[in-house]
């Protein structure tokens, strides 16, 4: 009888051993699960502010993109004066239509280039004007071609800013459609 006490004994204490195995391995499975689905959701979480990001620069281009149109077709609207973009600046100037502040026109991807260029418009027009006057009407043609080549280059330069904008709007709009599948795809797989 004494043998198969021990032997009992000895058999209730492995399976108690075992049983406390078996409990830890549970508690570090679960340690582990737990520690994965922080990560994937740091994952999903680093994802989204990519996307937010990227979200972000499409809407500031397009912005840009959209006031520019408007701005340029104002521009060009009625252009059949021998000066027509000097006249154009002078309506526009004193219609005043060209922005004051830089508001939604720079973009942390393309920093102020087109809003540098919007205000050397908004000044060649200004200086057009004051200039005119100082002049009372002497010299005007000449004013007026010089002020011409000045507001035509500007019109070219801020054509090519725009076209660039657009340029980098379409490829924004392809990388947040990435960005935006990859989320979902982690999100799918959450």
């Amino acid at each position: 009888m004494a043998l198969y006490e021990n032997l009992s004994g000895g058999l209730i204490a492995s399976g108690g051993a075992l049983f406390a195995g078996w409990l830890a391995w549970s508690a570090v499975r679960e340690q582990v699960e737990i520690e994965r689905r922080k990560l994937r959701a740091a994952d999903i979480a680093a994802q989204s502010q990519r996307a937010d990001q990227v979200s972000k620069v499409v809407s500031e281009l397009t912005t840009i993109t959209n006031s520019g149109q408007i701005l340029l077709q104002r521009i060009r609207e009625h252009l059949t004066d021998p000066t027509p973009h000097a006249s154009r600046f002078l309506e526009l100037w004193k219609g005043q239509i060209f922005p004051t502040s830089m508001g939604s026109w720079i973009s942390s991807l393309t920093g102020d280039e087109i809003w540098n260029i919007v205000t050397r418009m908004r000044l060649i027009a200004g200086n057009l004007e004051a200039e005119i006057d100082r002049e009372k009407g002497m010299q005007y043609n000449l004013i007026m071609t010089r002020a011409d080549v000045a507001a035509a280059q500007a019109v070219t330069e801020f054509n090519s800013a725009l076209e660039a904008v657009r340029t980098m709007l379409e490829q924004q709009k392809v990388w947040l459609a990435d960005e935006n599948k990859r989320l979902a795809e982690m999100k799918r797989g959450a």
